[in-house]
């Protein structure tokens, strides 16, 4: 019964996880303004980091609370980065851009 049980919440969390195509990014690749934008306003973004790729070094943090948010990356080097988006209900969605000049 137990084994049921934890199958059918893994089951509930796997069908109600939110869709990366629920996130948008633009432009990628970018040049100093990176636009975040959710398609689902029951989505809200809580924070965003920026990850280096060469080092994985944190370039940029940012508090979010709502569903549209400008970063400014013209103080960002060009190169590979991760964007690591937390959402108000805590998950967590990745999403790799480039940022160029």
């Amino acid at each position: 019964m137990k084994k049921i049980v934890q199958t059918s919440i893994l089951l509930f969390l796997l069908l109600w996880s939110i869709n990366t195509s629920d996130i948008t990014l633009y432009p990628n690749p970018v040049s100093d303004e990176l636009f975040l934008s959710t398609a689902n306003k029951d989505i809200s973004l809580a924070s965003v980091s920026i990850i280096n790729l060469s080092d994985g070094k944190q370039v940029l943090f940012k508090t979010i609370n709502n569903d549209y948010s400008i970063i400014d990356l013209s103080n960002v080097m060009i190169g590979s980065y991760v964007v690591n988006m937390i959402t108000s209900s805590g998950e967590q969605i990745q999403k790799k851009i480039q940022v160029i000049r």
